[in-house]
């Protein structure tokens, strides 16, 4: 039985992961190190890195609990238009707080 959310899932690891890489390996170039260089670049990295783990977590649960449904859009070879996915999105987003209160 597949996963629900797995592909979206995996899709932003290899996203985040890649992005992760080229800031590591762009720190290696400039600044001869990946912990070295100024302030302002150690704190721009990690506030990089922060975020990048922010939308992985919050996009992946959200494709785990089916908002986010790109399943079935790949299975089914179709993708809907914009304007009925995000109406979709918002309505079951009501739907389920208003189940959970």
């Amino acid at each position: 039985m597949p996963a629900p959310g797995l592909i979206l899932s995996v899709i932003l690891f290899l996203g985040c992961s890649t992005i992760g890489f080229i800031i590591l390996i762009l720190r290696r170039v400039f600044v001869k190190g990946e912990l070295g260089g100024s302030n302002g670049g150690k704190y721009a990295s990690a506030a990089v890195f922060f975020l990048l783990w922010v939308v992985y977590v919050i996009l992946s649960g959200l494709g785990t609990y089916q908002i986010i449904d790109l399943d079935s859009y790949i299975r089914a070879n179709t993708i809907p238009k914009a304007p009925e996915t995000f109406s979709n999105l918002f309505e079951e987003l009501e739907k389920r707080l208003q189940m959970g209160q």
